[in-house]
């Protein structure tokens, strides 16, 4: 797992550090969601980090070969939606397009 450099975190995430350390060692919590890259076609994907849990989701992405991106953290799925629309206002801001995961790429 991975987490990006300038990390994106929901106002309700009291120690971002601890999160992170739970994170790592797959230590998931239902009141966490993590914003992550997607590895498809698709830019971010966002979800429980329970499910981080499950080996079937682990295995999926041990098999495309990438560590999961984490580009933010949020306290329910409504601030992961927030979350979702601070970085692409940020990325058209920045780069008057809307390729998120190229964005959030260029600024590792």
């Amino acid at each position: 797992m991975k987490f990006h450099t300038n990390l994106y975190i929901g106002a309700s995430i009291k120690n971002p550090g601890k999160v992170k350390r739970q994170l790592k060692r797959k230590f998931g919590r239902f009141d966490i969601y993590i914003i992550i890259l997607a590895h498809g076609d698709d830019q971010l994907e966002f979800f429980r980090s329970i499910y981080l849990k499950q080996k079937s989701l682990r295995q999926l992405y041990l098999k495309q070969g990438k560590p999961l991106h984490v580009v933010g953290i949020a306290g329910s799925h409504d601030e992961a939606c927030g979350i979702v629309e601070d970085i692409t206002a940020d990325c058209l801001a920045k780069t008057g397009t809307a390729d998120l995961k190229q964005f959030l790429l260029s600024s590792e």
